[in-house]
């Protein structure tokens, strides 16, 4: 066992098994952990409240080469011993991802330990977290450096926690925002298609995440609330030669007063600054059937927005439907379905890429017959037909 545990990187301990409340069972995680020596990633996945000394244990046998920690505990209850402490969490400084979006507390308004001290983790890149008032409280005294990737988990938000939510994030923003290049909002979780308390509106201001260059969020959010920047206005053209001098001068109107600046005190506010270093978009939770032209609904209104405030996101190259495969969808016009998005978003110099990064397109025309789908060729009847314009009597049919 000793020869083979080198080379072990990662271990999953669960509680679920009936052993699990022993002695022997807790012995045993103890004895297999001092003998990793190069574990890299940990995962705990605990369906009861910890015991106070279990986490001693890890304290005392975790090795300090955890580059990944994942932890998935039910109900914390207030006072019970806590895995963000700073007696244990500062020993990984080789911690590269915390993932605590699955840490729930019985109470989400107050943390179960004290959190006055400040816990530096310099090596932390990717930090996950559930949209939980208390964690991204503490998620505050964080000291992270080289933060680059945030996840917010809104799976078990209160829907009626909505101020209190953005407040917070709001406050978790200002202390890490100006250091997070990726940006991800996973959905709550319902079957009531409910967007999370989090707007995204707030999210793309620049002034919130300025180095932000990907922003993944799911297709039942909120829109965009945007409001494009005018046109440039033509030069103004000098008096000409010989004009009379001594006309009267026209006092011109004062210029109505600037647009306030976006501020995250402001999360309802349009989004009317471009958003400078934003690369990349990935919207979850797409399927074929919300994409018919002929259709509308909430998630066609997500990828127009994009073609609508263009000049909002001068860097965008690429917007992805994560999750989503066309090779996979068994529709059969997926494939014209979203040739028609791609050839939209290729007129504003975007790639639309399918969730395996591909962009789809036509091939070229064969003997000089060339067939293009257009959005008045997709006809809602009872249920929807496709044709092609190049067919005459299949395009009279339909639309009769």
């Amino acid at each position: 066992m000793e020869g083979l545990a080198r080379w072990v990187r990662h271990v999953e301990i669960r509680d679920c098994a009936r052993t699990s409340k022993s002695l022997h069972f807790w012995t045993a995680v103890a004895a297999i952990l001092s003998l990793l020596p190069n574990l890299h990633v940990l995962s705990g996945i605990w369906d009861r409240p910890l015991a106070k000394n279990l986490l001693e244990v890890f304290s005392r046998y975790l090795t300090s080469s955890i580059k990944g920690l994942y932890w998935d505990e039910g109900l914390i209850p207030e006072g019970g011993p806590c895995l963000l402490s700073a007696g244990l969490l500062p020993k990984y400084q080789s911690l590269r991802v915390l993932d605590i979006r699955k840490l729930r507390l019985e109470d989400p308004d107050s943390f179960p330990i004290d959190t006055g001290s400040h816990i530096s983790l310099p090596s932390v890149v990717d930090l996950l977290l559930p949209v939980c008032v208390a964690v991204m409280r503490f998620a505050r005294t964080l000291v992270l450096p080289h933060l680059r990737r945030l996840v917010l988990d809104a799976a078990y938000v209160r829907r009626n926690s909505s101020s209190y939510v953005t407040a917070s994030l709001n406050k978790l923003l200002a202390t890490h925002g100006s250091k997070i290049t990726t940006l991800e909002l996973l959905p709550m979780t319902s079957f009531s298609y409910q967007a999370s308390p989090i707007s995204i509106t707030m999210l793309l201001q620049p002034d919130v995440c300025p180095t932000l260059e990907t922003f993944v969020y799911d297709c039942r959010e909120r829109l965009l609330c945007a409001r494009s920047p005018p046109p440039p206005s033509p030069p103004h053209n000098p008096a000409r030669a010989g004009a009379n001098t001594n006309a009267t001068t026209t006092t011109s109107p004062p210029a109505s007063s600037a647009p306030p600046t976006p501020s995250r005190n402001a999360p309802n506010s349009e989004l009317h600054q471009p958003h400078r270093t934003l690369r990349r978009v990935g919207i979850r939770g797409m399927g074929i059937s919300r994409l018919y032209p002929n259709r509308p609904s909430h998630t066609q209104a997500h990828l127009r927005s994009f073609l609508t405030h263009r000049a909002l996101f001068p860097a965008l190259e690429t917007v992805r439907t994560v999750g989503f495969l066309v090779d996979a969808c068994t529709d059969e016009f997926a494939r014209d379905i979203f040739i028609w998005w791609t050839e939209k978003f290729e007129e504003h110099g975007l790639d639309l890429q399918d969730g395996e990064g591909v962009v789809w397109l036509y091939t070229d025309p064969v003997e000089g017959r060339q067939e293009v789908v257009t959005e008045e060729e997709i006809v809602a009847l009872d249920c929807a037909s496709l044709v092609h314009k190049s067919d005459a009597r299949e395009m009279s049919a339909a639309k009769a």
